[in-house]
């Protein structure tokens, strides 16, 4: 069976080295949370919606400036 993704934008999302372990466990726990978030806001969307990134981007901005993280946005083929 093949399955076809279509091309989207991810963030990606680097942690800096000097953070803890638990930091870094409780950062993506919270990034976890807005993806599902967004599923319950958006009727089940997804990653792959074409607003992604525009609708989640003020969440993320707020949890950088709690975890000090740096992220970029990039286009997956």
């Amino acid at each position: 069976m093949k399955a076809r993704i279509p091309m989207h934008r991810e963030f990606i999302i680097s942690f800096p080295e000097g953070i803890s372990q638990e930091q870094e466990a409780e950062g993506w726990e919270k990034l976890q949370a807005i993806v599902e978030d967004y599923k319950k806001s958006h009727n089940g969307g997804s990653i792959y919606e074409p607003t992604f990134i525009e609708d989640c981007e003020p969440a993320v901005k707020a949890l950088q400036e709690t975890y000090k993280f740096e992220y970029t946005v990039e286009l997956v083929k």
